[in-house]
């Protein structure tokens, strides 16, 4: 190969693996996930989910955690998941909320016990931007 020739091609190179290694986010790619979440068959009115990797499965990463609200979830942008065998972790209250007594501001609690707390599920979420539904039998608490 020429001289001519041998210098833009290792320009090229070195620019392009520049470009590659300092530009996009660092940690894994995350994907947005929104679904429903039911108990019963009806629409959990106010909870929690939490999306945590399955390490035992060697899912590593990042995990997350979204408000459930009518029935209806979505992860926060640039905080999803990273796809893969996660552990979720579902808990599902009443809406009906009172005051905390002796709590600043205006904290509430449920007024109800929770419908359910804490019902962990194994599952295998997609590794893109999707939806993911989460249908709760009777027996789950």
């Amino acid at each position: 190969m020429t001289r001519r020739l041998l210098i833009p091609l290792c320009t090229i190179s070195i620019l392009s693996s520049a470009g590659l290694s300092g530009c996009g986010q660092d940690g894994p790619d995350r994907y947005e996930l929104a679904g429903e979440v039911t108990y019963k068959g009806r629409a959990v009115p106010v909870g929690t989910i939490v999306f945590i990797p399955d390490e035992s499965r060697g899912n590593r990463g990042p995990g997350t955690t979204a408000g459930i609200s009518n029935g209806q979830y979505k992860t926060p942008p640039g905080q999803g998941t990273i796809g893969g065998p996660h552990m979720v972790r579902i808990s599902g209250y009443d809406d009906q909320v009172k005051a905390m007594p002796g709590a600043p501001g205006e904290q509430t609690i449920p007024a109800n016990p929770p419908l359910f707390e804490n019902v962990e599920l194994k599952v295998d979420l997609p590794r893109s931007n999707a939806r993911y539904d989460f249908h709760l039998p009777p027996g789950k608490r």
